[in-house]
């Protein structure tokens, strides 16, 4: 059973996808941010972009960064993935293009806010492992 938050995003998807690019990611941004706006999803979020913006502008080898960016991956819960995820794509460029480069979302294209959040993650990934020829 998916958090209520999430479900009633998925419940709304429907309507946000049948509108036109940009009014279905304003009309589903404020939709998540009505459903998110609580402590509990802000404390996980900005605990989480923390760590893997430590790690990403770390002067690790590459291959410890994906290691360890791995880690961050599994630790987090699929649902907790789906809020990190959506929570990151409207809360900043830098953050969304984070979480996609480092696959920190890794989740099903059906459980983003609406077609455009799905796309972003799915279509034409652009990964850190793919800027490095020692990946």
């Amino acid at each position: 059973m998916r958090p209520r938050c999430v479900q009633k995003m998925v419940d709304a998807r429907q309507d946000f996808d049948k509108l036109k690019p940009i009014s279905q990611y304003r009309l589903a941004r404020n939709k998540w941010n009505e459903i998110s706006d609580n402590d509990t999803f802000s404390i996980f979020y900005l605990r989480a972009v923390r760590v893997a913006r430590q790690v990403a502008n770390s002067n690790l080898e590459f291959a410890l960064k994906r290691s360890y960016m791995n880690v961050l991956r599994d630790t987090v819960l699929p649902d907790e993935r789906i809020v990190f995820a959506n929570l990151a794509f409207y809360h900043s460029k830098r953050s969304r293009d984070l979480v996609r480069s480092w696959e920190l979302d890794f989740v099903k294209a059906d459980w983003y806010t609406c077609q455009i959040v799905s796309d972003f993650y799915h279509k034409l990934p652009k990964r850190a492992w793919h800027k490095t020829k020692s990946a």
